[in-house]
């Protein structure tokens, strides 16, 4: 893995904390890719890029959609203040 966490690219980085947070190993999910640790070791290196059809694989695996893996902060924390505005103006109403 890269030396500095800042020069590990932000997918690869979500890609690695989602498998901690679900508790994966790299071997258990190189199993859903039906390969060995090796590659899921290449992929959170830098060192393997993603098809397409392999981050459709990785995020069945990791339980969330594709687009999870290129979201930022910044849209996340955009959407979490829309949803608040728009959850005020319902409570005005009722």
């Amino acid at each position: 893995m890269k030396e500095n966490i800042k020069d590990v690219d932000p997918v690869i980085r979500r890609i690695i904390a989602r498998r901690k947070e679900l508790d994966l190993t790299q071997t258990d999910l190189a199993g859903y890719f039906e390969k060995d640790q090796c590659f899921i070791s290449r992929i959170e290196n830098q060192t393997h890029t993603l098809t397409p059809e392999e981050y459709r694989i990785m995020a069945k695996a990791l339980r969330v959609k594709p687009s999870y893996f290129f979201e930022d902060d910044n849209s996340r924390s955009e959407i979490t203040y829309l949803i608040n505005e728009i959850q005020d103006v319902i409570e005005k109403f009722r």
